[in-house]
This record gives C-alpha cells, structure tokens and sequence, in this order.
C-alpha cells in the first residue's frame, strides 16, 4: 500500500532487507501523516514471543541510543517545544511506546474475536512483557503492563475469569516491576543495579529503560527548582546561580547516556566475546539476572540475555503493525472504550 513512499528503491518490488534506522525514518515520516487502511487485521501476535521481544529490544534500543543530550537540555522534549524539532529521536521513542500501548489493547478489544481469543492474546502480551525483562527492555515492558493494567481491559471480567492461574500470577508479578508505588521504588533499584554494574565492574550491560521516568524526573528537578537562590549570609541582595539545580540534571543526563548501550547482532559479533574475563563476569551477572526475574526460563542463554540476532521483516512488520493502528484510531475518537464497552457494556 505504502510503496516507495514507505522504502523507496526497492527491486521490482521484491522485499529487500532494510536496517533498522531506516526503518525507524521510514516509520516515523509515514506516521506524520493520515492513510485510509484497507486492512485492519493484526497479524503481530501469530508470531513466537520471545522473538516479537528481540526484535521490539532492538527497535527500541536503536531509538535510546540515538538520544543526544541537547534533546533533554531546556525541556526540548517538553509539548510546548514540540514544534521546534529540538528532541527528534525523544520524540520517536515516545511516539513508539504510546503506539505499542495501542496496539496491545487493540489486539484484545478488536471486533469479532471470541472469549478464548481474547484471551489468548493477552496471554500472549504476558509472554512478551517477561521476555522483555529477561532481555532488559524496560520501556516496551512498561508499555505492555500500562495497557494490561488500564480500566479499558481490566474492566471486562470475562477475560480474566478464563485466565489461567499461572498468567494471573505473571500479571501480577510484572506489574509489580512497573509500578508507581514509592515513586517506582522496584524499578528504579533494578535501574540502579545495572548502573552500577556498568559503572563498578566496567560491564557494558545492553538496556532499554523506561525513558518516560527519566523525562518525568528531569521535568520535576525544572519545575520544581528555582534558577537561583537569594544569598542570606549577605547583606545585599544578591542572586546566586542555583548549581544544586544543575547538579541534579547532569546526574539525570549521564545516567541516561550511561545506559546507552546498543544490542549487539549475534551474526556480527565475530570473536569479540572470547576474552576470558568477560566470560567470566557475564556469566556470572546472567545468573544475577535470572535470580532478579524468578528465573523462569532456566534455559536462557548467555546470547539470549546479551546479543540478538536481529530480523529485519519482523522489525518492519512490528513497525507497520503499531503505524496501523495509529491510523484506524485517528478515524474514530474513543475506539478503545467502544470496543470494550461493546464486549461488555457498561450497566453490567
């Protein structure tokens, strides 16, 4: 449908693999504008979980790391500068976690599914979202659970009835990772452990946080500070330069550029990995990891926790499936509480 407008320089119109910042452009330019979608299945979750999470890790990877710190400097990234283009890749990322988060609650709500089909796909949301902790891609982890957890799912009893236990008890369990309580106090203890891994055992772990916390954090240390402090131990009025304030948002920046740490492709790696002593250490930061998460998978390996493999027609698929239903929802306001009024109306 897209065509050329979508990659241009195709060969007589044969798929041809594209990287994934291409694909980030290619997606970002055809979301800025209004296309009537001819078809409006959702095709993302007949795919394996685990890998719908590597590929959405890298998607999301690529667009962290490409954040520069001018972006985050004078609230750029703020609505009110949004015009100006000051924070482009910022503004990527956020676009990509809302997206997701439609998508997941329009792969549950969307007409003509039955109970059981419904339910599926949130099981199959839950198998995502704790692939994504295993592989430390927190921003896509916090834009499954938001959805999961929104009134627009929660409210239809149905679905949940018919869950089974086990998801139940993996529901409950990721959403206590990504949540508000004491300021996101479980979060941000697992943040801080990886910071200081990369920081103590010069350990470059790969990570996708949840970017909305940083600029939610960056947003109050600006508001919430005045720009400079009166001098009380001087008789004049003096204006001093608040360097507190400032302190706070060089904290905030470097730990972000920090945590910038690309994904590697497996199939590039090459013999990078076959110095002893980062065998060693990474070996034994997995087992730090899986004992974080429950160890729920014991056979998750030293490439699944590091380096992935990347699948160009699945990155591109998962990048026209959100830009989709960024189209069908501009159409109609509130489709997401029509449809899940629909499935179970509001007196009931």
């Amino acid at each position: 449908m897209l065509m050329d407008h979508w990659v241009k320089g195709s060969i007589n119109n044969q798929y041809a693999s594209v990287d994934t910042q291409t694909l980030i452009e290619s997606w970002w330019n055809a979301s800025q504008e209004s296309w009537k979608i001819l078809n409006e299945d959702l095709a993302l979750l007949n795919f394996n979980g685990l890998e719908i999470a590597k590929q959405l890790t890298l998607i999301e990877s690529k667009m962290f790391c490409s954040i520069k710190a001018e972006e985050l400097l004078n609230q750029n990234f703020t609505t009110k500068k949004l015009h100006l283009n000051l924070s482009p890749n910022i503004q990527r990322s956020v676009l990509f976690t809302n997206l997701l988060s439609d998508y997941v609650i329009e792969s549950i709500l969307q007409p003509k599914l039955n109970v059981k089909q419904r339910v599926h796909a949130l099981k199959c949301w839950l198998k995502v979202a704790i692939s994504c902790l295993y592989l430390r891609n927190f921003n896509s982890l916090a834009s499954i659970m938001t959805s999961l957890q929104s009134f627009l799912i929660s409210r239809i009893a149905k679905i949940w009835d018919d869950l089974p236990q086990k998801y139940k008890d993996l529901f409950h369990y990721l959403s206590s990772i990504i949540h508000p309580e004491k300021n996101y106090h479980v979060y941000r203890s697992k943040l801080k452990e990886y910071l200081d891994s990369n920081l103590d055992e010069d350990l470059d772990i790969p990570i996708v946080p949840y970017l909305s916390l940083f600029l939610q954090d960056l947003t109050f240390v600006v508001d919430g500070n005045p720009n400079y402090r009166t001098n009380t131990k001087s008789f004049l009025e003096q204006r001093l330069i608040n360097i507190d304030k400032y302190f706070k948002i060089t904290r905030i920046i470097s730990d972000l550029q920090s945590l910038q740490v690309a994904y590697k492709d497996i199939g590039e790696l090459g013999n990078v990995y076959n110095n002893a002593r980062t065998d060693l250490v990474r070996s034994t930061t997995i087992k730090k990891l899986k004992s974080q998460v429950g160890d729920v998978d014991n056979d998750m390996t030293f490439a699944d926790m590091f380096d992935i493999h990347g699948v160009p027609c699945l990155q591109e698929l998962i990048l026209l499936e959100v830009w989709k239903v960024k189209q069908v929802n501009a159409k109609e306001e509130d489709r997401s509480w029509k449809l899940s009024c629909q499935i179970q109306p509001r007196d009931e």
